[in-house]
């Protein structure tokens, strides 16, 4: 019984955490333009202003639920969705 009890705490912990800590549209816009920062430190030095071309051309759908969150975004062809759990944002996919 006690460990039904202990079990039944742990998952209403987990759920509760993933409720509150559900990322949003802002705080994917901010981890997307400072990891596009981190990967295009070595592309500004060889192509310029070629970043600020290629940031407006990203377009993002957004889906929020209780727990988490989820972004499909598209660059030209090339689509990715990322996933966001606790405050963070995990890609899952690059097409």
């Amino acid at each position: 019984m006690k460990a039904v009890l202990i079990t039944a705490f742990i998952v209403i912990a987990a759920v509760l955490a993933l409720a509150l800590s559900c990322p949003d549209e802002q705080s994917f816009d901010r981890w997307i333009e400072k990891t596009s920062h981190n990967e295009s430190d070595s592309l500004m030095a060889q192509a310029g202003d070629k970043v600020l071309s290629t940031q407006e051309q990203l377009t993002a759908k957004y889906d929020t639920k209780v727990l988490w969150a989820s972004v499909e975004t598209r660059h030209g062809m090339a689509k990715a969705r990322y996933i966001g759990l606790f405050g963070m944002w995990f890609e899952i996919a690059e097409k």
